[in-house]
């Protein structure tokens, strides 16, 4: 089963991506690759709300797990909807902007807490990491697909 997570988001990256790139190229069958690519994201965080998350360690790990997945749900339909130019677009992808800025924050102060050196460094970098995309995002990616 974890072989088949794997396999089943580096595919949706991969086909989302595409997706995207053909949609920026105005080539034929963006959309197409955009959507199967966005249900094949949101099949795997699904997967690893269900799955995935139970075999992690109680408390925050847990906690981390289940916000991260539903994080990047709200990015991945808001950005899907933006780049389609589907109705309530905007409002999907500021509220997913909101709450990754929010889970960033929780990683950070979840890493502060942390005892384990080796944990610590690693939860901010992915809060760092985190904040450092959703710059871009916001900085580059929001001005392309605006308006």
């Amino acid at each position: 089963m974890k072989k088949f997570n794997f396999w089943l988001a580096a595919i949706a990256a991969i086909v989302f991506f595409f997706g995207n790139y053909f949609k920026v190229q105005h080539w034929p069958g963006a959309s197409v690759l955009m959507i199967i690519g966005a249900l094949a994201g949101i099949v795997f965080l699904f997967m690893y709300l269900f799955g995935d998350v139970a075999n992690l360690n109680e408390g925050k790990e847990r906690t981390n797990g289940v916000l991260g997945a539903i994080t990047m749900i709200l990015v991945l339909i808001g950005f899907t909807f933006k780049i389609m130019h589907w109705p309530g677009a905007n409002i999907g992808v500021y509220f997913g902007h909101a709450v990754l800025l929010l889970f960033s924050i929780y990683l950070f102060i979840d890493a502060s807490n942390e005892t384990d050196a080796n944990k610590q460094t690693i939860k901010v970098f992915n809060a760092l990491t985190i904040v450092v995309l959703m710059s871009i995002l916001v900085l580059f990616g929001l001005g392309s697909v605006m308006g």
